[in-house]
């Protein structure tokens, strides 16, 4: 915008000022998005097993916590850790603190930690944790020991009670129930919405697997095939499916209609898509719509499944609660993806760059990322507005942040808000994200049921992360106005001159912008008001400035003012 009086009148400056006032109100009101993140301060911000020189407070059995989840009720969290072997019970109050149960009450562990848990049994290698949607159980995968462990839960207190376990091969664990079918190297879990269900990722089988779950919470396995989806079909053992190598995740779809496993393998792996019906029994889609996978192949199969983009080897996914999307974090493509959830539960990813965010764009296949280099974690908000992400890759320990609108596609916040990070660096960047701790080998993430906190395991710092979720300003693309307030005469006889300036945007406050100006057409450079230039020539001079806000938007119709040096009488 141009300047063309010769200075600002009384009444143009009490319009910029109302401009200014009615900016603060908008921005305070109408412009405030959900999502953002906090570490709480101090001690509070994380638990680890050895309070990590002071940082964090001091916990128990979170040696390489790997898994965590969170009660429905939001009275309670649980931890797995594979070192410890062992589940970590904490209180969660109001505000989102943890505090971990007093004593024995606080974990169990394989071999009781000398005392300092509860002795259980078959944790080794604790991998996986979820609570039942009654809120009445806890169900643990152990991966060394192949089996699924049963915990009773108090509803009032939260403590839990070892009752029960299945297991592929019984071996120490005589008094489990044995099933042989699609259990081993159980990685993933998950409860059906309506509590029928309990269902597996087979890291080492490579299959599914289906169990019922009866009024007392205990477990048992479908009969014959019924029992379990294998790639291959596990000698006719399971059902024959396909993008099931190296099962590490499974999620049911919020209408309870659909199972998505993840493929963890780099050849190509992906998501296999599975229809569930009466009493949870599972059926993988056929042809390309059972399976997503990065490549169109599965099982060394080509063009078995649909092809997608920066899904190759998907460690985790996450189902919205509006069950309209899916999102997949992949190590090996540094990504998330982003999959429409269509009619009958079938999965598309979205079209362009929309469908994924990687850390280097994917050579303009996916928008480029922040923070999210070898991907291990994802979890969308109960309001569906957040989508967030554990990034473990060396350089980063960091968790990124991402706005979710209506279609279910992801904007990364901009500035520090996009991510926090162990010593707020990442990809060699200092300041680039907040400053974090206890994120070091960052891998799970969720988001509390009330939507108010966000946690996080890291395996490095043995650890949980704990974050308050809360509004911020709006992710920020709009660019700033620019006003000149203050110039010279248009028909000067000074060699100098001086010029005030201010702007507007629709989130960055006006005294936290930034300037760049420019004098008779030299390339711009950073300036503040008020600016003053000397040694003028005598003739027409044109001095330009424009505005840019936090998020880096630049004023593409810089303001500008037109002025005559003229030479003095004798």
């Amino acid at each position: 915008m141009t300047m063309a009086t010769e200075r600002v009148t009384g009444r143009s400056l009490s319009v910029v000022a109302i401009a200014l006032i009615t900016f603060a109100i908008t921005t305070a009101t109408a412009l405030a998005v959900p999502g953002f993140l906090t570490q709480k301060a101090d001690l509070a911000g994380c638990v680890s097993d050895d309070g990590t020189g002071g940082e964090c407070r001091d916990g128990e059995a979170l040696d390489e916590p790997v898994a965590i989840a969170a009660s429905p009720d939001g009275k309670n969290v649980y931890v797995a850790s594979e070192d410890s072997e062992a589940i970590a019970i904490f209180d969660r109050a109001g505000d989102g603190t943890l505090t971990q149960k007093v004593g024995v009450a606080g974990c169990i562990s394989d071999d009781g930690s000398g005392g300092a848990c509860q002795d259980g049994y078959g944790l080794e290698r604790a991998d996986a944790v979820v609570v039942s949607p009654d809120g009445e159980n806890v169900y643990v995968a152990a991966h060394f020991e192949d089996v699924i462990l049963t915990f009773n839960r108090d509803t009032a207190t939260g403590e839990l009670t070892q009752a029960g376990c299945i297991a592929d091969e019984l071996g120490d664990l005589g008094f489990c129930v044995q099933s042989d079918r699609g259990l081993r190297g159980p990685q993933g879990l998950a409860v059906s919405p309506d509590g029928q269900n309990v269902y597996v990722a087979s890291e080492t089988d490579n299959a599914v697997g289906v169990l019922d779950r009866d009024a007392d919470g205990a477990l048992s396995q479908k009969a014959g095939t019924a029992g379990c989806v294998a790639d291959g079909g596990l000698g006719g053992d399971c059902q024959n499916g396909r993008t099931l190598i190296t099962a590490s995740e499974v999620v049911v779809s919020p209408d309870g209609a659909n199972i998505y496993v993840a493929s963890a393998s780099p050849e190509p792996g992906g998501v296999a898509i599975l229809d569930r019906g009466p009493g949870g029994a599972l059926t993988q889609k056929a042809g390309t719509a059972g399976c997503i996978s990065d490549d169109g192949s599965g099982s060394e199969d080509p063009g078995v499944c649909q092809d997608g983009r920066a899904i190759l080897g998907v460690i985790d996914l996450a189902v919205s609660s509006d069950g309209k999307s899916v999102y997949t974090a992949s190590p090996f493509s540094s990504a998330i993806a982003i999959l429409d959830r269509g009619t009958g539960g079938a999965l598309t990813q979205k079209a362009g760059t929309a469908g994924c965010i990687s850390e280097s764009g994917t050579a303009g296949a996916c928008q480029d990322g922040f923070a999210v280099a070898a991907a291990e974690g994802v979890a969308v908000s109960p309001d569906g507005a957040s989508v967030y992400a554990t990034a473990p890759g060396f350089g980063f320990q960091a968790i990124s942040v991402f706005d979710r609108d209506g279609s279910g596609a992801l904007t990364q916040k901009t500035g520090t808000a996009k991510c926090v990070s162990e010593f707020g660096t990442a990809d060699g960047v200092p300041g680039a994200c907040q400053d974090g701790k206890g994120l070091d080998g960052v891998s799970d993430v969720i988001v509390s049921p009330d939507g108010t906190s966000v946690y996080s395991t890291s395996l490095s710092s043995d650890a949980i992360a704990i974050f308050e979720r809360g509004e911020g300003a709006a992710t920020d693309t709009t660019p700033p106005e620019t006003q000149i307030t203050k110039g010279p005469k248009q028909k000067s006889k000074s060699k100098k001159a001086t010029f005030e300036f201010t702007g507007t945007d629709d989130v960055t406050a006006p005294a936290a912008l930034s300037f760049e100006c420019s004098l008779d057409g030299e390339p711009v450079a950073s300036c503040s008001s008020p600016a003053t230039f000397d040694k003028l020539k005598k003739g027409k001079h044109e001095f330009e400035v424009q505005a840019r806000d936090q998020a880096g938007n630049t004023d593409a119709s810089p303001a500008s003012y037109d002025w005559k040096v003229k030479k003095k009488k004798k």
